[in-house]
């Protein structure tokens, strides 16, 4: 994916009503409805990842949208249908629970995804440097044209501590995950 995909939508979207929309959903992924303009929030580097890729891809704008999905309707740039493209495929993607099967130091890793047992070959440079076999991360896999590519922000990598029984548990869980679920549970 071109670099500055996603930045050029977040950009767009905290340009134009950007303090409401950020206040507001502040306060829906801290779940703190008293939060004010200026008001103290403590975040750690983790949750401000959860954040950035849940105000992307999860969160609802006044008109019941995504900025993804709002982006791509509207076509503020008014791209040319091969560029806008890309965020149509966007739109189509699946955040979970993922164990790396197979690690292809720079050129990508093969992810079974937790809860439906799906596997994807995803194409990634960087991230096959920090990760083993047998790793469990948070991600969101999305295809891009013609391949799959782990979309927003960076993978978390999940403790051991939370061990076969976490896992268990969303296998079992019919419950949507979000960056938004991950960051309760991690706290």
């Amino acid at each position: 994916m071109k670099k500055g995909t996603i930045s050029t939508v977040r950009d767009y979207y905290l340009g134009r009503d950007g303090e409401d929309i950020f206040l507001d959903a502040l306060r829906k992924f801290y779940d703190r409805s008293d939060l004010d303009k200026g008001g103290q929030l403590k975040t750690t580097p983790q949750e401000e990842c959860l954040f950035t890729e849940w105000i992307f891809f999860d969160y609802k704008l006044k008109n019941g949208k995504t900025m993804l999905e709002d982006f791509y309707d509207t076509n503020p740039f008014k791209l040319p249908v091969k560029e806008l493209s890309i965020y149509k495929d966007l739109q189509e993607n699946i955040y979970g629970l993922y164990e790396i099967k197979n690690i292809e130091t720079c050129k990508g890793m093969t992810l079974k995804n937790i809860y439906t047992n799906k596997t994807y070959y995803v194409q990634e440079f960087s991230g096959t440097f920090n990760v083993d076999k047998g790793d469990i991360l948070t991600g969101r896999v999305g295809k891009i044209i013609d391949h799959y590519e782990l979309v927003g922000s960076d993978p978390l990598i999940l403790p051991l501590k939370f061990g076969k029984g976490f896992l268990k548990f969303f296998r079992q869980t019919k419950d949507h995950l979000t960056p938004k679920a991950i960051r309760t549970l991690l706290q």
